[in-house]
């Protein structure tokens, strides 16, 4: 059964981004313009705000994550278009190792995909940190990862 995720996040720093998935053993894909799923929109599944059913699987890029079938798209917001956001399958199955988008949210701390949100925001903020000049420390308090910033 299919079930689109839309994670709570709004991407401006695609490359910010890249890096993120860099240091989570992620591959970002750029320009690739489907992400692996279902392949349908199963009728009584909500659908992410601002799209139509027919759109579903239709990315800017992608990500893979090593080991799982399906992929994370990434996909120019239609209600914010400067920025973009995450889309992603990840309802468990009644055929689990099929259709594997389980793992995603498995692997990356749950459905809102909190690791890769928390990497993306630390590495998006440390690089306008780093470009006004500032000194930056990356401090991990269990499974928070936290960024403090010194101006020189």
């Amino acid at each position: 059964m299919s079930h689109i995720t839309t994670i709570t996040l709004e991407i401006r720093d695609l490359e910010a981004l890249q890096q993120a998935c860099r240091e989570l053993g992620l591959e970002f894909l750029p320009n690739q313009r489907t992400y692996a799923w279902y392949g349908k929109h199963v009728a009584g599944e909500p659908i992410p705000e601002g799209f139509h059913a027919d759109e579903l699987g239709s990315c800017d890029h992608a990500i893979r994550v090593p080991g799982v079938n399906y992929e994370i798209g990434v996909v120019r917001n239609p209600l914010n278009p400067s920025t973009f956001i995450l889309l992603g399958d990840f309802k468990k199955s009644v055929e689990p190792d099929r259709y594997d988008g389980w793992k995603i949210a498995e692997m990356l701390g749950g459905p809102s995909l909190p690791w890769l949100t928390q990497r993306y925001g630390v590495v998006a903020a440390e690089r306008l940190a780093k470009a006004k000049g500032w000194n930056t420390q990356r401090k991990t308090i269990g499974t928070t990862l936290k960024l403090v910033c010194n101006s020189t």
